[in-house]
């Protein structure tokens, strides 16, 4: 049942995908991916407020659940509890996949607050990420600090080989910034049959933002959204 649930949330149906996730919670109430699976679809839903009573309400019966911490982490960045957010996911070496999830929220706590020699410091070690989707991140989130320090050829560099939509999504603005439209229009196209709401948006919105005279989402909001997307994979 939590595995129905979460196929429909990775198909972007996420009203039927919160109804599965609490229909399980109600018949298995101890079932902590459930419980985590139900704040993590409220998140993507906007939900936040009910969102973070849910991940507090799991962290809270399920201390060890390091899913539901760094969920909570990403959510607190998301309202830019910052402080909050980095209290939750300190990690002096990763080993586990949820611990270097949990360094990659660190990094990118850093990224928001402008620290960046710290953030990419952080960014850099994810390099050692065994995990090749976790990994792929860390190589995003580097990119993005190249973006907002306007070196936008190493961001293109880093980013090329990436087949993730989330990277897609991050290829396709450095290309409008760097007024290749003919490329971000190709790379656009092959993200066309994604379903997730916020893909679907962002793409939209950087389509229409490739024109100059044309803008209606700033440079800054751009990276600001895509470094939630790669925080929310």
């Amino acid at each position: 049942r939590s595995g129905k649930a979460e196929v429909l949330k990775a198909l972007g149906h996420l009203p039927e995908a919160l109804e599965a996730y609490e229909s399980t919670v109600r018949d298995f109430p101890e079932n902590v991916v459930a419980r985590s699976g139900k704040a993590e679809v409220l998140k993507a839903l906007g939900r936040l407020p009910e969102a973070l009573e849910a991940y507090e309400a799991t962290a809270r019966d399920f201390p060890e659940d390091a899913v539901a911490r760094t969920g909570k982490a990403t959510l607190l960045v998301f309202l830019r509890r910052y402080d909050e957010a980095a209290a939750l996911v300190r990690i002096d070496q990763a080993q586990t996949r949820d611990e270097w999830i949990g360094l990659h929220i660190g990094a990118s706590i850093k990224l928001k607050q402008g620290r960046f020699d710290e953030a990419d410091k952080l960014f850099s070690a994810g390099m050692q990420c065994p995990w090749a989707d976790v990994r792929s991140r860390f190589i995003g989130a580097r990119a993005l600090l190249r973006i907002k320090t306007r070196k936008l050829k190493e961001a293109e560099a880093m980013i090329r080989s990436e087949q993730s939509v989330v990277s897609k999504v991050i290829q396709i603005d450095i290309y409008r910034r760097m007024n290749k439209i003919g490329e971000a229009k190709s790379v656009m196209r092959e993200i066309r049959g994604c379903g997730v709401a916020k893909i679907i948006e962002i793409s939209r919105d950087l389509e229409r933002n490739m024109k100059p005279g044309k803008r209606t989402v700033s440079d800054d909001d751009f990276l600001d959204r895509e470094l939630e997307l790669l925080l929310a994979v």
